[in-house]
């Protein structure tokens, strides 16, 4: 789905970045096939599911890999933006996309 508001910014539904020009996942569960520049989502790709219970279990089984991996920006393939805090981010996510058991 193209980002036909202007300046509008969406959320990554695995790590919290929060400036994604386009929606990840539409309402009709279409991907957005962009990847995030933080955890390297890409999303219909690595979150390939049908459901909406189904695309949100596997960004939490994405995130759980990012974090343990070390909250790497980009997987190491470029540098982080001035003052960049993976924690901090990780605050972003909106709760509709974490599991109970998720607290940031």
């Amino acid at each position: 789905m193209i980002n036909t508001i202007k300046n509008k910014k969406f959320v990554c539904p695995v790590c919290g970045y929060s400036e994604l020009d386009e929606e990840p996942w539409d309402k009709e569960l279409n991907p957005s096939w962009g990847i995030c520049p933080s955890c390297g989502t890409h999303f219909g790709n690595y979150d390939f599911a049908t459901t909406k219970e189904e695309i949100t279990a596997r960004h939490d089984i994405l995130r759980q890999q990012w974090i343990s991996q070390g909250m790497i920006w980009d997987k190491g393939s470029s540098e982080p933006p001035t003052n960049w805090n993976p924690r901090e981010q990780l605050k972003n996510i909106p709760k509709q996309f974490l599991s109970p058991n998720e607290n940031y």
